[in-house]
């Protein structure tokens, strides 16, 4: 069975740009539960072909036995790329430090490094709300690490990783 693998998607406009690698794969290394739909093309109704889906994908057959799979992850990424909303921001995985960060996201993202002198101001006067903190971008960092050389000490530390669906921001850390 035909089953497509490491999406690389593209939206411009209205239009979408899905290239995939198709590999061959046991048809039951993807099973869990089935749901038949049977489609019949009402324009050749002697070319039926069967569709169901699982946990794992959706499945095509054809009246020749040929299969092919789309497995839900795979789905799930496009409907990503054609409507954010249908994803989630980024989130940092687990294992990410201060200084590197592993990001996962189901569209492309970005990462913004930025440095703080104080992440918690105090407020000048009584009953008055304490100002903003103040975050600068770190030019030319914009990877997964960031190059600790560019960060005096004593400054606060934070990283940005925003995609279409929103922007999500770690925990700062003071370098000392």
């Amino acid at each position: 069975m035909k089953t497509l693998t490491d999406p690389n998607i593209a939206v411009t406009g209205d239009k979408i740009t899905i290239c995939a690698t198709i590999v061959d794969t046991p048809f039951n290394g993807l099973l869990v539960t089935r749901v038949s739909h049977h489609y019949v093309n009402p324009e050749h109704q002697l070319h039926p072909r069967r569709i169901q889906s699982s946990n794992e994908a959706i499945f095509l057959e054809g009246p020749r036995g040929a299969k092919i799979a789309i497995p839900n992850s795979f789905t799930a990424s496009v409907a990503a790329a054609m409507e954010p909303a249908t994803t989630f921001t980024p989130v940092f995985a687990k294992g990410s430090t201060p200084m590197s960060v592993k990001i996962i996201s189901e569209i492309p993202y970005i990462i913004q490094w930025q440095i703080c002198d104080d992440p918690t101001p105090m407020a000048t006067a009584p009953n008055t709300p304490p100002p903003a903190p103040v975050w600068t971008v770190i030019d030319g960092q914009s990877g997964d690490s960031l190059d600790d050389k560019l960060v005096p000490e004593g400054k606060w530390i934070r990283c940005v990783a925003t995609n279409a669906a929103g922007s999500t921001i770690s925990r700062p850390v003071q370098k000392t």
